[in-house]
Parts: structure tokens; C-alpha cells; sequence
């Protein structure tokens, strides 16, 4: 199993160079707001997923607009040392991993597993279909990679398909070209429903597990898959909608439409939940979540940005008890008396200032 043993930041988020040793176990960054903890954190998830948790834009990263960032992690493990480094400048982003560039940034995804959980994560429970869809891209894309390839060919045909739609007249009105692919969406639609039903379904075993253990056995989860399309009548949508899409200009059925909904005890948590509740979904859907990998893979992390906000002492306690078993964690807190005694004396503390 590797574990990331120390990161090097040049010109990222609040730094223009700082180096950084962890422990193999846990991580524990204590610091006064606005101290750099969570662009620790940051530079951590860029090294796993190759992206921040807080922005899309990379550019948004640099420290005081020197052109440029990048982030080196030094991995070690049983079998070796690695090194990664996640660079961006005006030319796009690049991975290298041991010296090798990576030309597409999805086939380096999945070496470094990397699970985060930071304030925002309740657009998870509560956010609009697109949160939810993402969420369910970038962690199902990590443990199946077929999948995340499945995505990015559904997305370049959907690009495609609706450009056909949109300029159908300039097309000739050619409804062959239209159908080859709508025929290519069929197929890797029906592959993208099943593993995302598959998906959902063990997720919410695992989180059902973790929300039991952190409400007490108060709070029961149930998490519904809604799907835009039915496999079974996936062709038979299609056509009977192809003129209603050929006038919107746009692919109304399909993956991207799909989100799920999530209550406890058989309520709406959008509406009758608190936000401590909905709050402890998420951490637990991310806990979930690193079962799941951990499954089917190692070298795995966990990042808890500001975790205990809006929870009280029990919930607390219970999440600090399930950490324990949890591999190489990050966490990042303003006050330590909100972490367990005994977490603390088991933890590598790094102060910052």
C-alpha cells in the first residue's frame, strides 16, 4: 500500500514554495482560518483526482498570478517510491508520474484514490442533479475505469448529437446521420445506467451502515436512483421524441439528465432534514465511498476539510470512532479540543501559522 510520505507546493493557492512531511496514518492540520490548511488539502486532492475540491478553474490556483503552479507528491510503499507531479500553466494541465507524461489525465486517474470531505459536500444531499451527477462520475470513473471512459465517450456523442439537433436544417434534415447517433448513445447509455444502478445500490447500503452508527440507529437512509431513461424503453423514447428534440435543438433523454434523491426515515431531507442530518449523510456517503474503493483497491485517502461544524458531541464521537480504520486521513480543524484525546495522541499535528 503506498501513503503519501510529503507534498512540495511551488507558486499554489496561498504558497509560493512550501514542503510538507506526513505520517502514514493520520494527519492532523491545526491553524487559525486563512493559514493555508485547506490549500494543503487542495494540493492533496490535485495529486489523486487532478483537480480542486473549491474551483474548476485551475488558473484560479497560482499564487498571485505568477503564470503558473504545480504540485509534487512522493509516494511510498511496499514495492517502491513514486513520484507525481500535477503542474499547470498557460499551455493546460499535465500529469507525470515516475518521469512518464501522461497524455490524457484519465489514464492516470485511479493510481492515487483520493476521497475528499470539505464544507460544500452537502450540495451532495441537497444540490442541484449536476452535483449529484458529478459526484457519482468522479467516484464511480475511480473505481470502474471502464466506466470513466464510458463518460467520456457519452459526452463527446451528446456534444455531437446535439449539434446535429441544433443545426438540423444545416445538416439537410438527415435523419440517417442523426440516428447513427442516437444509436451510439443507446449503447453506452444502457452500459452507464446499469453500473450507476449497481453503484447507488451498494451505496447506499454503506451509507445506510455509517448514518445508523452516527445517529445511534435514529436515522434510517434511503437513496433512489432517478433515471431520465428506462433501459427497456430506451429506443422506443428516442424515436417517439426525435421531432420534440429536433425543435429544442438539444438531447432532452439520456445519462446526463439522471440524479437520485435521498431521505431518512421515508422524509424529503431537502425539506424535513437539519443541517446536521444532511450534513452527516454526506460525510457518510464519502465514508461509503472509501469502502467501496477500498474493495477493489489500495492506495487510498481521506481528506476531512473542517468536518465537526453543525455537529454535535455524539455525532462527533461516533465519526472520530469509524475513522480509525480508515488508512492514511487528513484533517483539518481551528480548534483541537474538537478532536478525540485519543486520536490526538495517535496523529501526526501539523501547525500552521
Amino acid at each position: 500500500m503506498l501513503y503519501l510520505e510529503s507534498v512540495e507546493l511551488c507558486n499554489f493557492r496561498r504558497f509560493k514554495s512550501k514542503t510538507i512531511n506526513f505520517s502514514s496514518n493520520i494527519n492532523i492540520l491545526i491553524g487559525e482560518n486563512a493559514t493555508g490548511k485547506t490549500s494543503i488539502l487542495e494540493a492533496i486532492n490535485m495529486l489523486g483526482v487532478c483537480k480542486s475540491f473549491k474551483t474548476n478553474k485551475d488558473v484560479n490556483l497560482i499564487h498571485n498570478e505568477l503564470g503558473f503552479f504545480y504540485v509534487k507528491g512522493f509516494l511510498k510503499g511496499k514495492e517502491g517510491n513514486n513520484e507525481v507531479v500535477v503542474s499547470f500553466t498557460e499551455k493546460g494541465k499535465k500529469v507525470v508520474l515516475n518521469g512518464k507524461i501522461y497524455p490524457k489525465i484519465s489514464l492516470y486517474l485511479g493510481f492515487l484514490n483520493v476521497v475528499s470531505f470539505i464544507p460544500n459536500d452537502i450540495r451532495i444531499v441537497t444540490g442541484e442533479s449536476k452535483y449529484k451527477r458529478d459526484f457519482i462520475n468522479l467516484y464511480l470513473g475511480m473505481i470502474d475505469k471502464n466506466y470513466l471512459n464510458d463518460i467520456i465517450e457519452y459526452e463527446k456523442i451528446l456534444k455531437e448529437r446535439n449539434n446535429i439537433l441544433k443545426n438540423f436544417e444545416m445538416f439537410n434534415k438527415n435523419y440517417t446521420f442523426l440516428r447513427l447517433y442516437t444509436q451510439k448513445m443507446i449503447e453506452v447509455s444502457k452500459k452507464i445506467i446499469k453500473k450507476r444502478e449497481k453503484f447507488i445500490e451498494k451505496l447506499e447500503e454503506n451509507t445506510k451502515k455509517y448514518v445508523l452508527e452516527i445517529s445511534n440507529k435514529k436515522e434510517n437512509v434511503k437513496i433512489e436512483y432517478i433515471k431520465n431513461i428506462d433501459c427497456g424503453n430506451i429506443e422506443k423514447t428516442f424515436l417517439e421524441n426525435e421531432e420534440r428534440e429536433i425543435i429544442s435543438g438539444t438531447t432532452l433523454y439520456g445519462p446526463h439528465k439522471d440524479k437520485y434523491n435521498i431521505y431518512i426515515n421515508d422524509w424529503d431531507v431537502i425539506s424535513y432534514c437539519s443541517q446536521g442530518q444532511q450534513k452527516t449523510i454526506a460525510l457518510s456517503m464519502k465514508l461509503g465511498i472509501v469502502d467501496m474503493i477500498n474493495a477493489v483497491k489500495e492506495n487510498i485517502i481521506l481528506i476531512l476539510d473542517d468536518v465537526f461544524g453543525e455537529l454535535d458531541k455524539k455525532r462527533q464521537e461516533k465519526i472520530i470512532e469509524n475513522l480509525k480504520i480508515k488508512g492514511q486521513i487528513f484533517i483539518s480543524t481551528t480548534d483541537l479540543t474538537l478532536i478525540d484525546k485519543n486520536l490526538l495522541e495517535n496523529s501526526n499535528i501539523i501547525e500552521l501559522n
